[in-house]
């Protein structure tokens, strides 16, 4: 059996991925990339995207 280790500190964001996806599924790929580039507010930097907070 294969069980999947994720760090701690990492969880939240895999956690927000999948549950992502789940709301999704009825979409297409296209049809979900284009919602979230719609719920983009703004442009993340990568220090953002990096942080630990």
């Amino acid at each position: 059996m294969n069980l999947l280790s994720v760090r701690d500190k990492h969880l939240s964001s895999y956690l927000d991925d999948f549950d992502a996806r789940i709301n999704t599924k009825t979409l297409s790929p296209q049809g979900r990339f284009n919602g979230f580039l719609e719920d983009i507010e703004r442009v993340l930097s990568y220090n953002y995207l990096t942080s630990n907070s």
